[in-house]
């Protein structure tokens, strides 16, 4: 068994998750963010912890969370075959991560709904459930739907969501109504003069 050292932590960093110059604003770093928030929720380990997640769903949040665990001042394990440390086990399960798109305050612009959940749960030695818990974490901003290429990325599917269709502009919705009240209007009048004449 040896510790997870936190100088090792930027590289593997980087290696789970490759972030361009304007990524401040990304689904994905938004993601990461709001995973770490999570570990307010996790009590302290001061004999730290076998880090053991369920499953390897979005490595870039898992990675966010460990960073932010080892941070925190949790000594976090990597567990070894045959190693039986006698410390916890830390148990996260990432369970969603999910963007949705909805109207903005005008037509350049779209609300972006960002809904982190991940299941935690540390194991005693024993078996006992030490804590359990589900995190959920929302974020929710504006931004311009020029730049939702740029906010996505392709290769993390839970980080492209469908954006709203445009909406026509207040000026046009009005000419459309008011020639549709204009038009009908006409054909009213038109038709009770016809009837009229007969």
């Amino acid at each position: 068994m040896r510790p997870l050292k936190k100088k090792n932590m930027p590289l593997m960093w980087m290696a789970f998750c490759f972030v361009p110059a304007f990524a401040q604003t990304s689904n994905q770093q938004h993601f990461a963010n709001l995973s770490r928030e999570c570990v307010t929720m996790v009590p302290t380990l001061p004999e730290g912890v076998l880090w053991m997640p369920e499953n390897l769903n979005f490595p870039y949040a898992q990675q966010a969370f460990l960073q932010a665990l080892t941070d925190r001042g949790t000594a976090v394990y990597l567990p070894e075959v045959n190693t039986n440390s006698g410390k916890p086990q830390f148990r996260l399960k990432p369970e969603a991560l999910v963007v949705r798109y909805e109207q903005g305050a005008n037509t350049g612009m779209v609300r972006r709904v960002l809904t982190v959940q991940l299941g935690m749960q540390v194991l005693a030695p024993d078996g006992r459930i030490h804590f359990t818990e589900t995190c959920v974490k929302r974020l929710e901003d504006q931004v311009a739907r020029k730049n939702l290429e740029h906010i996505q990325d392709n290769r993390f599917p839970e980080t492209v969501g469908t954006p709203p269709i445009p909406r026509s502009p207040v000026w046009i919705r009005t000419a459309v109504l008011s020639a549709a009240i204009g038009i009908t209007t006409y054909l009213l009048f038109t038709v009770r003069s016809a009837s009229g004449e007969n």
